[in-house]
């Protein structure tokens, strides 16, 4: 989804175009387009709001690289990327779906063992809690890689 809400923007559409071709959900922050395109927080934030404008369900893709899990930082990355999001705009998480996906899962063979998964999970709902404990308790969580 773009950031705008309309205009020539070759490679990105729309959030009325999405909706008009009848889709329900956006990806908003998927770690390829913060790599190759340089998507920064901000932003995937505006995505985010943009796509809520629009009548679509954003998910927001967060994880962490290889080195990141090494050098253990998952949840200070984690942190990170729903804070650049829900710290300041904690309404847009009712309305949001949250997609865990380790970069260094993705196209890799590897994947977090279930443990690693349901753990990440619960701090995932930790954090959102800081910013709408009851639309934290429900929001729906994803895992992908």
């Amino acid at each position: 989804i773009s950031e705008h809400i309309d205009g020539a923007y070759t490679g990105e559409l729309s959030g009325a175009l999405i909706n008009e071709a009848g889709a329900s959900f956006v990806l908003a922050g998927h770690s390829e387009r913060r790599q190759y395109h340089g998507e920064s927080d901000q932003l995937i934030c505006a995505k985010i709001k943009q796509a809520i404008d629009a009548g679509l369900t954003p998910v927001l893709c967060i994880g962490e690289t290889l080195a990141e899990r090494q050098q253990e930082n998952t949840e200070q990355v984690i942190a990170k990327q729903l804070a650049a999001v829900y710290a300041s705009h904690p309404e847009l998480l009712v309305k949001s779906v949250i997609a865990y996906e380790p970069v260094w899962a993705i196209g890799t063979g590897e994947s977090a063992t279930p443990e690693q998964a349901q753990a990440t999970h619960a701090f995932i709902r930790r954090e959102l809690a800081k910013y709408d404990s009851a639309a934290a308790a429900k929001v729906r969580i994803l895992y992908g890689g």
